[in-house]
């Protein structure tokens, strides 16, 4: 029982610390904080038929931060689409300036 209660307050730490700084956080940060939120919910899972009333109670009220930080995740990814967009952009661009072309050939008008 005790691991679960530590298992609990350690996730309650972790997720109150990253919607602390929920608007300063970067990309890393947070699939760190998702891999050990991973780890310890299925940690915690494992023991789910002997949780206390009071333990569901708190697990529920973490539940209750997910989605600011679901918000967080979308709004990065969308950040991360419009980047691989521009580079894209940029890419057609700096291709269509170099375009291949032979430097030392000849063009020729004719006047009909």
């Amino acid at each position: 029982m005790n691991t679960i209660h530590r298992e609990i307050q350690e996730l309650e730490s972790s997720v109150l610390e990253i919607v602390d700084k929920i608007d300063q956080l970067q990309y890393e940060e947070l699939v760190a904080f998702t891999d050990k939120r991973e780890r310890l919910v299925e940690n915690i899972m494992k023991f789910k038929n002997v949780l206390t009333q009071e333990e569901k109670e708190k697990l529920r009220e973490l539940g209750k931060f997910d989605a600011g930080i679901l918000k967080k995740m979308n709004r990065l990814k969308v950040e991360a689409s419009q980047w691989l967009l521009k580079q894209g952009t940029i890419q057609e661009q700096k291709s269509a300036y170099n375009a291949s072309y032979t430097p030392d050939s000849l063009f020729f008008d004719r006047k009909n």
